[in-house]
């Protein structure tokens, strides 16, 4: 897909999104070669480049976005405690 879409045009940017199953390292130095972005949602605790593993790096950072959640009922359970969603995010070299 990235060979087929190829760099973005001037003034803009292309993002790669991906999901657990998209950390595929062919894909993400690819996309990056031609200058794309990458996101991806992690589940494994991968090495980085700098030292440190990825996952513990993150849980390190402050919240830069927060959001409150009220889950809705479910059956005759009836509602469910609220919740908070925070997300952090940094530049990372994964090795």
């Amino acid at each position: 897909a990235v060979e087929a879409v190829g760099p973005a045009p001037e003034g803009a940017t292309w993002v790669s999104v991906g999901d657990r199953g998209a950390d595929v390292f062919s894909h993400l130095a690819r996309a990056r070669g031609i200058g794309w972005h990458v996101l991806v949602r992690v589940v494994q605790n991968r090495r980085l480049g700098e030292g440190g593993h990825l996952v513990d790096r993150l849980r390190s950072l402050a919240p830069m976005a927060r959001r409150r959640i009220l889950p809705r009922g479910d059956g005759g359970r009836g509602p469910r405690q609220e919740t908070w969603a925070e997300v952090a995010w940094t530049q990372v070299e994964v090795r």
